[in-house]
């Protein structure tokens, strides 16, 4: 479906398809059914291209600009009398990134890359190009076009 002037329009091919639903629906249930219709914008999911651009070079890069910065170790801590430091690592970096991104974005949970839409996974490696840039002074390198 689309918005064409205002108005909602099936795609050529969705047609058919559409039209075949309905009349199922209506051969296959009782004369008092209700049903509820529910509509939203699709996601698209994110692509490959994302995930290989912040694996494979956006988060490697955050890690060693973090651990060059003197962050051997994201943060220390204490638990039961032990003190332990939970050392810098793709995993550990990305952990980071993702908590980060919930406070900015005043998310109650930590996003899931898996769950985002190609539009929230580009504001996610904004978010972390920004912050290497603001708060390391590195000029992350771009993703390769093809």
């Amino acid at each position: 479906m689309e918005v064409k002037n205002g108005a909602l329009q099936f795609l050529e091919h969705e047609q058919e398809r559409y039209y075949t639903w309905v009349k199922t629906l209506g051969t296959s249930v009782s004369d008092k059914t209700v049903f509820e219709l529910s509509l939203q914008k699709r996601k698209h999911p994110k692509t490959n291209a994302q995930l290989g651009y912040y694996h494979a070079v956006l988060l490697p890069f955050a890690v060693q600009e973090l651990i060059n910065t003197g962050y051997y170790d994201l943060f220390e801590m204490s638990v039961c009398g032990f003190d332990v430091g939970i050392q810098t690592s793709d995993e550990t970096v990305d952990m980071l990134f993702k908590t980060m991104f919930r406070a900015h974005k005043q998310a109650k949970d930590i996003p899931l890359k898996r769950n985002m839409s190609d539009e929230e996974m580009s504001e996610f490696i904004d978010f972390v190009v920004r912050f290497l840039a603001v708060n390391l002074n590195a000029n992350a390198p771009p993703p390769k076009e093809k």
